[in-house]
């Protein structure tokens, strides 16, 4: 029996999935297509239709369930007055697809803004971190009794 699974997307192409790997909802974010993205319904579920922002796609996830968020090649996501990324949702991986500079960004455009692991068992891969002032007070923040956090291929 094969562990590739066909997934019809309403208004896209279908997306296959390897359910060895992916058990969850698979989710997408990419700021620069802004024409063919949004943060609401409708959005997300294809790479030709992404969320705009990680941490709404955050919020579509359901936890302990293994939900995937894929960040696209050159999506670039600037944190400024009060924003944060918060994997506040168990079990989910938010993982950056790209190699070198075609790698996601998130830039920390005020010292306050941070990428919070609020919830167990998530995991943050294959992002580059662009502070683009002097300080940031709390770049990533752990948050107290957190388990079985995974930070992998993160550039700062």
């Amino acid at each position: 029996m094969s562990t590739l699974y066909y997934s019809k997307v309403a208004g896209g192409l279908p997306v296959l999935k390897d359910l060895s790997v992916l058990v969850g909802n698979v989710f997408f974010v990419d700021a620069d297509n802004t024409g063919a993205g949004g943060d609401s319904a409708g959005f997300g579920t294809h790479p030709d239709k992404p969320f705009l922002t990680a941490d709404f796609a955050i919020g579509q996830c359901t936890a302990n369930q293994g939900d995937f968020i894929f960040v696209l090649p050159g999506h670039n996501e600037g944190l400024t007055t009060g924003q944060t990324i918060d994997l506040d949702v168990a079990g989910i991986s938010m993982v950056g697809v790209g190699y070198g500079n075609a790698r996601p960004r998130i830039d920390f455009d005020i010292a306050a803004a941070s990428i919070d692991i609020g919830a167990d068992s998530c995991t943050i891969k294959n992002i580059t971190l662009l502070p683009s002032v002097t300080i940031v007070t709390i770049l990533v923040d752990v948050e107290t009794t957190r388990k079985f956090t995974l930070i992998e291929d993160v550039e700062v």
